[in-house]
């Protein structure tokens, strides 16, 4: 079972382009990661869709849709 639906606007990104909104917290990395897990095994529930803002540098900002 796949984690997310491929649409027809869906595409594939080099993470080089993403933008983080900042520094990673170690602990929410490990605590996303169980909840990504348990979704993708039908437990639990998963996120909003995300897509993707273009920046001026070229680079892409993620947002999560409400």
């Amino acid at each position: 079972m796949l984690f997310y639906t491929d649409t027809p606007n869906s595409r594939m990104l080099n993470l080089d382009f993403l933008v983080a909104q900042g520094p990673a917290d170690p602990n929410l990395v490990v605590s996303t990661k169980i909840l990504i897990e348990q979704a993708s095994a039908g437990v639990g529930e998963k996120r909003n869709p995300i897509d993707i803002i273009p920046l001026d540098n070229g680079k892409l900002r993620v947002i999560v849709l409400a």
